[in-house]
């Protein structure tokens, strides 16, 4: 091989580990996610053994981490999340991609919007699995873009681990166990 093939070699392996990089920076895994303390306005209606979720966001949705307050304008994606690695089975439809991952501890599984439209206050949205383990999940996550810079970025969209009140665990088929070992964590 002569030099003018190791150069144009060389650059395509930099080129390739480049959109390598951008890729893993932008997955979405398990460790995306951060525990919020309490969130108001926003409601999970599940039905079909939780496999169906219709997520509702009220008129003035809100997430609050430690003394700080974030006011949701928009859902970009939903998300089943698990300590464990999730078996599922989702499709695509309308401006909704599916995005699952079982990269690093724990899973996911659920949707993105494409482009980051979602839907806003006083809407819904209705998610359909065709199949999943619910019996492994035990928090919802949301990609929310927010009025204030998400905490901990220079931008205004992130990733929430929120654990829904009680009637909607049961229906969920989110387990009192999994409830339990993340509110024990949370107070450690």
């Amino acid at each position: 091989m002569h030099l003018g093939q190791q150069m144009n070699t060389l650059k395509f392996s930099v080129a390739m580990a480049t959109v390598g990089a951008a890729l893993c920076a932008n997955a979405t895994t398990r460790s995306s996610f951060i525990d919020v303390d309490s969130f108001s306005g926003i409601t999970f209606n599940a039905s079909n053994g939780g496999l169906t979720v219709d997520v509702v966001e009220g008129a003035n949705p809100t997430f609050t981490i430690g003394a700080d307050t974030y006011h949701i304008t928009s859902i970009i994606g939903f998300y089943a999340l698990s300590d464990s690695d999730l078996t599922v089975t989702n499709s695509n439809f309308g401006v909704w991609s599916t995005d699952n991952s079982n990269a690093g501890p724990g899973g996911i599984a659920g949707w993105k919007s494409n482009p980051n439209n979602g839907f806003g206050p006083n809407s819904h949205q209705v998610f359909t699995y065709t199949a999943l383990t619910t019996n492994l999940v035990n928090m919802l996550g949301l990609h929310v873009v927010t009025q204030e810079l998400f905490p901990g970025t220079t931008g205004n969209t992130g990733n929430i681990a929120v654990v829904p009140e009680p009637a909607s665990l049961a229906v969920l088929g989110l387990g009192a166990v999994g409830l339990i070992r993340r509110r024990r964590k949370a107070s450690n």
